[in-house]
């Protein structure tokens, strides 16, 4: 959207057809497009379909050709240049300490991403690399989400190619809901279902930990 307000129109509208499949593919697995509902404790919904494996590896094989078509587009346009390189420049220091986080710490020449130091999920089973900047400017913090998304694309393939096959959801009835469907014909699913949701848990009082998104999601529970 900032190639759009600044001048550069094309690429926002090339991106639109990516997008799209993107959400087609979140349809395929949870039967919405944006209002998605995938994930549960212990595990997910429902397997993977394998039409969604198989159009996901297509979709990387475009995608990853046409990430270089996006660069081309605003690289070859002196608008989008005089409008990017040398502006804005943010310091590593000053972004520090303003707490500046993700794409726009490492276009200030920080090097940290949570997901390689502090890694959370599957990060530190897959190999990528963290791009880093080096003058801070807008440039910059738009040549980090260039090179994210290669590294991004990177990592999806690594998954789908180890993704093991077997259950989806956790044996351990102490923290996963009961089936919808047998709640109500089944007092001891009902009953199991209402002690989840309404006994006392005991868990550390106070949890705090970041995921990395381009503002660092935060989860604080108490």
């Amino acid at each position: 959207t900032q190639a759009l307000d600044i001048g550069a129109m094309s690429v926002f509208f090339y991106t639109f057809r990516e997008r799209e499949e993107l959400l087609d593919l979140f349809e395929i697995i949870c039967g919405a497009r944006l209002t998605s509902n995938y994930y549960r404790v212990g595990g997910v919904d429902a397997d993977l379909p394998k039409e969604f494996i198989t159009r996901l590896y297509k979709f990387l094989d475009t995608f990853e050709k046409n990430i270089g078509e996006y660069n081309t587009l605003l690289e070859t346009n002196r608008i989008w240049l005089a409008r990017t390189k040398n502006i804005a420049v943010i310091t590593g220091e000053d972004a520090i300490n303003f707490g500046v986080s993700g794409p726009s710490l490492r276009g200030s020449g920080v090097d940290y991403d949570l997901r390689k130091y502090e890694p959370y999920g599957v990060y530190d089973q897959v190999e990528w690399s963290v791009p880093v900047g080096t003058n801070g400017d807008v440039y910059d913090r738009y040549w980090i989400r260039i090179e994210e998304m290669r590294e991004s694309s990177k990592i999806i393939r690594q998954c789908l190619d180890r993704l093991p096959a077997g259950k989806i959801l956790t044996d351990d009835h102490k923290i996963t809901f009961p089936d919808k469907g047998k709640v109500m014909h089944n007092m001891e699913t009902l009953i199991h279902h209402f002690l989840l949701v309404s006994r006392d848990s005991r868990f550390l009082q106070e949890i705090l930990t970041g995921t990395e998104t381009p503002r660092e999601l935060g989860f604080y529970i108490v």
